[in-house]
Formats: C-alpha cells, structure tokens, sequence
C-alpha cells in the first residue's frame, strides 16, 4: 500500500508477518510527489530506495530539483536524493549552487550523459547509469 505524507512526517511502519515485504511510500517535497520503496529484510533491517536518484559527485555541494525554481530536494547518507519516478516525455531536473538554480537539463536516457553549465567556471555532466541489485 502506499500513504501520501510530507518529508518531516514520521512514518508509522508495522510489519506483520502477513505483510508485504515490500512497500511504497509517497512523501510530497515542494508540491511534487516523490516515490520511495521500502523492503524488510531479515531482523529488523529496512531498505529504503528510489528508482531514480542523484548524487553529487562534484564537491560543490550541488542541489537537485524536479522542477525549475523549486526547493533542492533532501540529502541524506552522503549526499543522496531521492528523485522518484522521473515521469513525462522528457523529464527534466534543475541543479542548484550556493542556494541559485544554476542549471535544468533534459534527464538522458540510460547509458547517456548531459553537459550541466553550473557556472563559467564549473562545467559538470550528469551521467544516468542502471543499477541491478541480486539478493
């Protein structure tokens, strides 16, 4: 199943053992719905991923959003967002520095890369690769 809340709200997880073991969660950033999964593991682990997500890899401290002139979404771990579902012919996400949208480009499509002009001097790429994971 899956529940409509914010970034900040807890989320009230049971896990019974008729229970799926695998959920979606729908937190809404900045007016637009992210989509989150959750797995139970064995013990009392939880996994927690997003079929797509972003990480800044530039050391600029770089800020991605599903749409221009919105908030930077989260950071959590080391620097990961969750991006959700990228929906739409051609999605796109801006990038943001020193609090500034600085960039939106169209998202490439698997196994292709985008030049993102962060600034005169900053010139980065977005690359979208696919990851599998085997249990």
């Amino acid at each position: 199943s899956s529940r409509e809340t914010t970034w900040w709200d807890p989320l009230p997880v049971l896990k019974t053992p008729l229970a799926p073991a695998q959920t979606s969660l729908r937190p809404r950033w900045d007016g637009v719905e992210v989509a989150i999964g959750a797995v139970w593991q064995p013990g009392r682990r939880m996994v927690v991923f997003s079929r797509n997500w972003f990480a800044d890899a530039t050391g600029l401290n770089v800020g991605v959003a599903l749409r221009p002139n919105a908030k930077p979404l989260p950071c959590f771990g080391n620097g990961i967002s969750f991006c959700g579902d990228l929906l739409g012919e051609n999605p796109e996400i801006s990038f943001s520095a020193g609090g500034e949208v600085r960039a939106t480009v169209p998202v490439p499509m698997s196994g292709n890369s985008a030049r993102v002009e962060l600034t005169s001097r900053h010139s980065c790429a977005l690359l979208v690769e696919t990851l599998s994971s085997v249990d």
